[in-house]
């Protein structure tokens, strides 16, 4: 039965994020983990929404990093990583020249870690020029005139100037943008600005990692039971709680019945290995959603508090919790539907900085 309404969720979803995304339906065998796998590379190269079972959440660490590690570390040519190993092939010769070949690998090493810790957080824009970039760079004023100067940096925070510009300032003038008018200070130098500007180029070509975002869905009854303006106002309200705020996230989704009388076959309560999962799930910040066709239902909200306690849920958890009434758009069916959304930890270090081999997790 959930097979059938996370399809069609996945059929409303794709509809409302159009060409510009990926919805991908997982339906993986029983206690069988290793779907994510079967995810090509092709279906990654667009932002992606990835929709599975509940029980699959119990493994949301590993499926999580399994997706963004292999889109964000791909060792394809032309890719984010490779271009910054050949910044930091140029840079090695560089480094070397000035404090020797061992310093220069401690280098190597090292920005390759900071570096890595930048694509894996999104942060691409810190990898040329940041506090912990490639390069930095000062300016000289006389008059109208100005002289900047562009710095690599290497062992141990020292800086080494590479190349450097003028322009003047004034009425009608544009100053130079990025790295755009620099000039090598020497022969051995060329090497090295060209690759820092074509990863320049490559940047404002709009490269990014792209943003993934995992769903894991449990529902009592086939997708007819549930108003089909309902199901599009959860996928709605899912996709403003998830892809503004970040580049990947992962939720789960609970749709339920409920009615003076027991439906007929539905799901009474949720599997052992589904309860398992749900104690990824993190109620702050998280919604319930009820139809309007509940308020046919005698005493509403007991009986949908009831039907949360017989699916096995901790309604103490719910307490306080954001709730959103449904006007439904169509028909008007003689049971209550309920939606609960809520963040599924997957204990990612994705916004952490890295400091001599340990991560910081930072906000």
């Amino acid at each position: 039965m959930c097979g059938n309404v996370i399809e069609n969720l996945g059929i409303v979803l794709q509809q409302r994020v159009g060409k510009n995304s990926n919805v991908i339906v997982l339906q993986s065998e029983e206690n069988d983990f290793r779907s994510i796998y079967r995810i090509s590379r092709d279906q990654l190269e667009h932002d992606s929404h990835i929709l599975s079972p509940l029980k699959d959440a119990v493994s949301a660490p590993m499926r999580f990093r399994s997706i963004h590690y292999r889109h964000v570390f791909t060792d394809e040519k032309g890719g984010l990583s490779s271009r910054v190993d050949s910044i930091l092939r140029a840079g090695h010769k560089i480094v070397e020249d000035d404090v020797g070949k061992f310093k220069a690998d401690e280098w190597s090493i090292l920005m390759k870690s900071i570096m890595q810790s930048n694509i894996s957080a999104g942060r691409t824009q810190d990898i040329l020029e940041s506090e912990n970039g490639f390069i930095d760079s000062k300016s000289k004023t006389k008059g109208h005139k100005v002289k900047e100067e562009l710095l690599f940096r290497i062992h141990e925070n020292q800086q080494r100037i590479i190349a450097d510009r003028e322009y003047s300032r004034g009425r009608g003038e544009s100053p130079p943008q990025g790295l755009d008018g620099y000039r090598v200070i020497g022969e051995k130098f060329q090497h090295l600005l060209d690759e820092l500007v074509q990863f320049e180029t490559y940047l404002k070509a709009g490269a990014r990692s792209n943003h993934h975002h995992h769903l894991f869905i449990w529902s009592d009854s086939k997708s007819t039971n549930f108003p089909p303006s309902f199901l599009e106002d959860v996928i709605e309200l899912y996709l403003q709680d998830s892809t503004p705020h970040s580049s990947q996230s992962a939720h789960i989704l609970i749709l339920a019945s409920f009615g003076d009388n027991p439906l007929e076959g539905i799901l009474k309560t949720l599997h052992p290995i589904e309860k398992l999962a749900m104690q990824r799930g993190d109620y702050s910040g998280s919604w319930m959603m009820t139809s309007s066709s509940s308020n046919a239902v005698n005493n509403y909200q007991l009986r949908c508090k009831e039907r949360l306690i017989e699916l096995g849920l901790d309604v103490d958890n719910l307490i306080g919790i954001n709730w959103v009434q449904h006007e439904c758009q169509d028909q008007q069916l003689e049971h209550g539907s309920v939606a609960i959304f809520l963040s599924c930890g997957v204990h990612s270090w994705l916004h952490s900085r890295e400091i001599d081999g340990e991560q910081v997790m930072t906000n």
